[in-house]
């Protein structure tokens, strides 16, 4: 009984020592009505996931890591992000598509405004 009781208590206290709701997630997940904005928000998507094609100095394709740019493309930004993976245009190249919450970020960009910064 003794051999049974410590692995149970041991594995009880594991459990309950990663339930506790003041743990902060080291990079919280997009989730709603927050001002999206391009420095804050959508520049760092294109770094992770659009550089190095589309930075300065990339030839003739969209150097996304100028707001101006961004801006002056959002739609086809989104069109193409959207699109499924094998599809004429798909974003990005090569790569897995973006997840919906990162999609979103986009989206939710174009119909606050294309804002630059907060």
């Amino acid at each position: 009984m003794k051999k049974l009781l410590i692995p149970a208590v041991l594995i009880i206290v594991m459990v309950f020592s990663n339930c506790s709701s003041s743990k902060k997630s080291a990079s919280p997940a997009y989730s709603g009505p927050v001002t999206v904005t391009y420095d804050a928000n959508v520049l760092p998507i294109i770094q992770s996931h659009c550089a190095p094609c589309h930075t300065n100095g990339k030839g003739m394709r969209a150097a996304l890591n100028e707001y101006d740019v961004a801006k002056g493309r959002i739609d086809n930004i989104i069109h193409r992000i959207s699109l499924q993976q094998g599809q004429m245009g798909f974003m990005p190249k090569k790569h897995d598509r973006l997840p919906d919450s990162l999609i979103q970020v986009f989206v939710d960009w174009k119909a606050q405004g294309v804002v630059e910064k907060k």
